[in-house]
């Protein structure tokens, strides 16, 4: 089981295992605005985990969008997948508004 933090004023999301026995909390490392290769993760506001357990998705308050990263359920590492901004157009070509701010989201039951 994992635990996902979005750090808003280090730019940052820090990553955690737990222990389903004990509840323990270990640290598992970050992706970090600047650093391998992590970039625009720009405060980040607000993180959520899809039902199925293979998507984070982070909502970005500076940023006026949100990123999709795959979640590995082997390594619980993240990979960046997709950014839909305020600005700009979705993955379908779609212009995207009513993302300026994001602070929270919810993530449907069927993903």
């Amino acid at each position: 089981m994992n635990l996902y933090v979005a750090g808003w004023d280090d730019d940052a999301l820090a990553l955690f295992s737990r222990s389903l026995i004990t509840g323990a909390v270990s640290f598992l490392g970050h992706l970090k605005h600047g650093e391998d290769g992590v970039y625009a993760l720009d405060a980040p506001h607000f993180l959520s985990v899809s039902p199925d357990g293979e998507n984070v998705y982070v909502a970005l308050w500076d940023e006026d969008a949100f990123y999709v990263y795959n979640r590995n359920t082997d390594t619980e590492i993240l990979e960046y997948n997709s950014k839909i901004s305020n600005v700009g157009a979705d993955a379908d070509g779609e212009t995207v508004i009513g993302l300026e701010g994001p602070r929270s989201f919810l993530v449907s039951l069927d993903g």
